[in-house]
């Protein structure tokens, strides 16, 4: 795991965990109703700014 002030990254050998991870990313807030949250994300061999 990777926290980079607004990033996260995570360790993974399964492509398709990026599109549940955005999912989840993108999940309402009980605290904040009607906040749109959207993620993106790619895959990488390494760390890098996007």
């Amino acid at each position: 795991m990777l926290h980079v002030h607004d990033e996260i990254g995570i360790e993974s050998d399964r492509e398709e965990d990026l599109e549940s991870e955005q999912a989840l990313m993108s999940e309402p807030v009980p605290w904040a109703p009607g906040l749109p949250l959207k993620a993106a994300g790619f895959t990488t061999e390494f760390y890098r700014k996007d």
